[in-house]
């Protein structure tokens, strides 16, 4: 595995990460001090995600499973006038409301019949719990915060917009679903 840098969650620290664990790690403080610490791969813990791994049209796609409300079967959609061709419409699910969206058409893909496979994923985007809709959901997957890597020159033009990274699950890519830019709200 070749270096790579990584923005940490508090986006105040950079990491730089090798096969061997993390070697160093530059923090800035509120005046743009740099620092270079260099921490000892025996004291790095290895975190781990959990994704929640679904299909379109045969990709694996992944959320964290933190953001995910519920999956469910498809329910009656009711849809939107004069809403944009990938927003299905919207679900009353036990007496709420939610926008369902659907990847396929996201993406740009031809629709298909829903079958005993599809699902609706309920999810935090942008603050709001929105529906979407893909072909299957496959399972759940644990995966190293090492195996997760940032966008590659040869990606598919829908990957450019919606995938915000990459992670290695055993011989598997698994593409990392941008909610935000996937299911915007007021477009």
């Amino acid at each position: 595995m070749r270096p790579f840098l990584r923005l940490c969650e508090n986006k105040r620290k950079l990491q730089v990460v090798s096969a061997g664990g993390i070697w160093s790690s530059i923090c800035g403080n509120e005046s743009n001090i740099v620092v270079l610490r260099f921490a000892r791969k025996e004291r790095i813990a290895v975190k781990n995600r959990q994704l929640v791994l679904f299909a379109v049209n045969g990709e694996d796609i992944g959320i964290d499973v933190a953001c995910v409300k519920e999956i469910i079967k498809p329910v009656e959609i009711f849809k939107v006038i004069n809403a944009p061709d990938y927003i299905e419409g919207l679900i009353n699910l036990r007496g709420e409301i939610h926008a369902v969206f659907s990847l396929r058409k996201r993406f740009g893909l031809p629709s298909l019949e829903f079958d005993d496979n599809t699902k609706i994923i309920l999810a935090k985007a942008n603050s709001d719990l929105i529906g979407f809709i893909v072909d299957e959901v496959r399972e759940i997957v644990r995966v190293e915060d090492e195996n997760i890597e940032g966008g590659f020159s040869d990606m598919k033009e829908w990957e450019k917009k919606f995938v915000s990274g990459y992670a290695k699950s055993g011989d598997r890519t698994i593409r990392l679903l941008n909610l935000e830019t996937a299911l915007p709200l007021g477009t």
